[in-house]
């Protein structure tokens, strides 16, 4: 039987929206367009918290990809006083990775286990699609507050464990849907990874609401996504800009329904040629657009710019969500204040069972700078200013400054500055590398062209710089990168 702490805790669990009943809560296309109203999905994750509760906290990991039955299972297994990590089943040595540094209780899949940890796990039942399994021997305890371990992208080197307490999991979801405006009726595609922090959060955030997910078949970069989501009469989309660019050079940007109401857009900076075609002739003429900025040690939203303030402030990703707080230090560091901050990193098993080490402050380690009316505007990251020749770069503002030529991505160690592009003519990245030089008063020779077909990125869309610092330090041939 829980304890009184547990079910005090279980309080700050995302809700479901008070007036859904009889309402549809999940539209599944990946299984044929099976439905499952409010009451079905609360009474499946009832029922899952019942298979999986115990006196001990355990560690979760789901792997999937997202269906129906994997957010039953996520919403089961914080209901029942867990914590929970989301994982995709692809790469397979990722999963193995996870599973041996932070060694979950419990796994939940729909493939067999692997040879190897069919030995540390037994299966204990069968549920739908889905495989659980439990842990051979015990891990570290699990902290009481812990409600969801994610990884962020690791775009910089070594990805970290960030712990997201219940408390901070649900004051997102409040205040994610209150930024954004949701409401019953809405119909929001899952387009993104559940195991990515903005995916989730839009599954938490919507469910509050009252609205309906809709699941689409097909992955974001193809033009029968779009279709089937107008098909769906899907009202509100979330984005990434990898995504969006890739719609605005597609011939079937043309075709995209006007029943479209929303779109958000997070994960990454947009270039300018993207707020360009958002403001003057693309998705930004027929539905609302919501800038936003977040971090996966925020459980997701730190500010939002609404669709009234995005002809004027194209460059802003908005004011704080409600609730928390913006402000900046001397050095130009963001700082945001709230509930929905991390506890903190975690390393492996052992970590888990920390408490609140931040207290609620979060120093971004992003750059950036907030008007009169606390609107921030972000100019790059701390760790992506570098010193060459005895003057300072901003990386990301030289990025910046070149990104009318397509994708790029600049890395740089004592000596050069890296600039990898996806830039079809040579002659025109040279021209543009030369008048970078100039401005920045460097040898142009420090500059230096790598052209590639394309530019890694993670699965949040960010642009991989620990692969590009890789094949820069010659191993990128046999980390796999497309050149």
């Amino acid at each position: 039987m829980l304890d009184v702490s547990l079910e005090i805790r279980r309080g700050d669990f995302p809700g479901l929206h008070p007036g859904s009943q009889g309402s549809v809560a999940i539209v599944d296309l990946k299984n044929d367009g099976r439905e499952m109203s409010y009451e079905e999905l609360a009474a499946q994750s009832a029922y899952l918290a019942s298979v999986v509760r115990s006196d001990e906290r355990k560690l979760a990991c789901i792997v999937c990809d997202c269906d129906a039955d994997a957010i039953a299972w996520y919403r089961g297994i914080l209901e029942a006083g867990h914590a929970v990590s989301l994982r995709p089943p692809n790469p397979p040595d990722s999963l193995a990775s996870f599973i041996a540094s932070y060694q979950p209780d419990l796994l939940v899949c729909k493939s067999p286990l692997a040879e190897p940890l069919c030995r540390e796990y037994r299966l204990l039942r069968r549920e739908r699609s889905y495989l659980l399994h439990e842990r051979n021997l015990r891990g570290d305890g699990v902290h009481a507050d812990l409600a969801a371990l994610f990884l962020t992208s690791g775009s910089m080197g070594q990805p970290n464990g960030v712990r997201l307490s219940f408390r901070a999991v649900a004051a997102n979801a409040r205040q994610v849907a209150s930024s954004l405006r949701m409401a019953p009726g809405e119909r929001w595609s899952v387009s993104l990874p559940l195991c990515f922090v903005y995916g989730l959060s839009v599954v938490n955030s919507a469910l509050l609401a009252g609205a309906t997910l809709v699941i689409p078949s097909r992955q974001s970069l193809d033009g029968k996504f779009w279709r089937e989501c107008g098909d769906a009469k899907v009202s509100c989309v979330p984005a990434i800009p990898t995504m969006l660019d890739w719609l605005r050079r597609s011939a079937c940007a043309a075709e995209i329904p006007g029943k479209f109401r929303k779109v958000t857009i997070s994960g990454a900076a947009m270039s300018a040629a993207l707020k360009r075609w958002l403001r003057d002739g693309g998705l930004g003429r027929r539905c609302a657009i919501y800038s936003m900025y977040g971090m996966t040690e925020t459980s997701g939203r730190i500010s939002v710019l609404p669709p009234e303030d995005f002809d004027a402030h194209p460059d802003s990703v908005g004011c704080a969500v409600p609730g928390g707080r913006l402000s900046s230090l001397a050095s130009g560091e963001i700082v945001y204040s709230g509930e929905n901050v991390m506890m903190g990193y975690a390393r492996g098993r052992v970590d888990l069972g920390l408490g609140d080490l931040l207290g609620g402050v979060m120093h971004t380690g992003d750059l950036g700078v907030l008007d009169g009316e606390g609107r921030v505007t972000l100019n790059g990251r701390i760790s992506r200013i570098c010193k060459i020749h005895g003057r300072k770069v901003c990386l990301d503002a030289l990025e910046h400054f070149l990104t009318e030529l397509g994708e790029i991505a600049a890395v740089s160690d004592d000596e050069f500055i890296d600039v990898f592009h996806a830039c079809e003519s040579q002659g025109t990245i040279s021209a543009a590398l030369r008048r970078v030089a100039d401005r920045l008063d460097l040898p142009y020779g420090v500059i230096r062209s790598r052209p590639l077909t394309s530019i890694p990125r993670t699965v949040s869309g960010k642009v991989c710089y620990a692969e590009l610092v890789r094949w820069r330090n010659h191993e990128g041939r046999r980390s796999g990168l497309n050149l």
